[in-house]
């Protein structure tokens, strides 16, 4: 069941809160999804070279076609942050595209 998301109020104004999560293969992002106070979950999919790196990871280490290789998919927790579903996707997605340029030891996914 996909938790709803609460609105803020801050002088006088109410700031709807959308929840995320990320859908992650190890660490490498696949997917977003957000929800609003309203309506139906949003999910946006991460750029088609997250998806390569994920399959060319599987094939280099064998897990291609396997339980272990489905197993590694896991949603992160839930996250609020301020905003309508749509442009939290949107902006979460460019978020984890940034920052999966470079990994925090330096390298890039291609070098994993």
């Amino acid at each position: 069941m996909i938790a709803q998301p609460r609105k803020l109020t801050f002088e006088r104004r109410t700031l709807d809160l959308a929840r995320y999560r990320v859908l992650a293969w190890r660490d490498i992002p696949t997917q977003v999804q957000a929800v609003g106070v309203a309506g139906p979950a949003v999910n946006r999919m991460m750029a088609r070279w997250f998806m390569q790196e994920v399959s060319r990871i599987t094939m280099r280490e064998g897990f291609a076609g396997t339980d272990d290789y489905l197993e590694s998919f896991a949603w992160s927790a839930w996250t609020e942050r301020p905003g309508e579903p749509d442009a939290v996707a949107d902006a979460v997605v460019e978020e984890l595209a940034a920052r999966f340029g470079r990994r925090p030891d330096g390298r890039t996914l291609r070098e994993i």
